[in-house]
């Protein structure tokens, strides 16, 4: 069974960000409420909402939706466009916009590229609203389950003057999606989970065991849990573990599941890789053996920041000790000549004085 644990400030953050894009039909799409993003709810949108589309089409069917983008400045911007098929990062949220490192799932058939096409940019005047038109495609083959993929929105920005006029803060700029879920029909499809392979790997420059996780339908997988643990193969001890909540996985997707080494090194030799999955819609799991070779162990240890700056405070806690060491032998050899000196004095005088008297 999977740890009950408190909610995570992860999820407590999650649900803040929704109802703060949810309390208006317009998304803030920047800081300075720049602009924003309204979609136009088309004859066949399924259920009540009102931020992104559900549609349901028949194959071979073409559709044109709308959508209106709104100035809410005093100055005229350019707003890009851009459409992406739906992607899983390794935290466990979907995005609907591109991911220059995310390679297609090798499960995808149909490409939300392929299927929806939009203008790249449109120009708005001050405080001006812009309909602009979204035409969908859908793929004559028959297919159950669901597209997943979006349309994401930046302002155009020029960066030396952004910079001039923020006193050289660069504002980050913000992007909205807008998700677009397409279905044939609604067939039910249960999802499916797949644990790809498993091995040593780095994040940020980090020590951490990677699973890569695929999720091979046309189905989200929501309010996904997972509990890991590595232990040494034979051994019952469990070495390094991890466990993440309120994740979800798009439609014909996959991520890395990381296990941090919390800077421990590398150790070579053959693990365990133990997993728990639970999911609103599923539950998983898997056990795996791999090794770690010592060319990985040696190579990813070399790499990893936190062990360099362990490596670093130990060499200078070894200089240190080392100064203090040479000072107090130099303070013992002083002190003992002084000593001797002193006694040979005391020793001097009381000669003259014994021979004195």
């Amino acid at each position: 069974m999977i740890r009950n644990k408190k909610k995570s400030f992860r999820k407590v953050l999650m649900l803040i960000l929704c109802a703060i894009l949810l309390s208006s039909n317009f998304i803030v799409a920047h800081g300075a409420q720049r602009f924003g993003v309204q979609i136009v709810i088309p004859e066949n949108q399924q259920g009540t909402a009102n931020s992104f589309f559900d549609l349901v089409m028949d194959p071979g069917a073409e559709q044109t939706v709308e959508i209106d983008i709104r100035n809410m400045t005093d100055k005229p911007i350019t707003v890009l466009l851009d459409i992406a098929t739906a992607t899983t990062d390794d935290g466990g949220t979907v995005f609907y916009r591109p991911q220059a490192d995310r390679e297609p799932d090798d499960s995808l058939l149909f490409a939300m590229e392929d299927i929806a096409s939009v203008q790249s940019s449109v120009d708005l005047g001050p405080n001006e609203t812009v309909r602009i038109p979204v035409i969908l495609r859908m793929p004559e083959e028959e297919f159950d389950g669901t597209l997943a993929g979006g349309i994401s929105f930046r302002e155009e920005v020029d960066e030396e003057a952004a910079l001039a006029e923020t006193d050289g803060m660069l504002v980050y700029n913000f992007i909205t999606e807008i998700a677009i879920l397409l279905r044939q029909n609604q067939n039910p499809v249960a999802p499916d989970l797949l644990l790809n392979h498993v091995g040593a790997s780095q994040r940020n420059w980090r020590n951490m065991f990677i699973a890569n996780f695929q999720n091979p339908e046309r189905m989200f997988i929501n309010e996904m849990e997972i509990y890991a643990n590595i232990t040494a193969v034979g051994e019952t001890d469990i070495l390094f573990e991890q466990h993440w909540d309120q994740m979800q996985v798009a439609p014909n997707s996959h991520f890395n599941f990381g296990i941090p080494l919390e800077g421990q090194p590398f150790v070579a030799g053959d693990y365990l890789l133990q997993v728990e999955v639970n999911a609103n819609n599923g539950s998983w799991s898997f056990t795996r053996e791999f090794t770690v070779t010592e060319e990985e162990a040696r190579a990813f240890n070399e790499t990893d920041v936190s062990l360099q700056s362990t490596l670093s405070l130990w060499i200078f806690i070894a200089i240190g000790a080392g100064v203090l060491l040479v000072a107090f032998i130099l303070y013992m050899v002083l002190f003992r000549k002084k000593s001797k000196k002193t006694q040979d004095k005391a020793v001097d005088e009381l000669v003259k004085e014994i021979k004195a008297n």
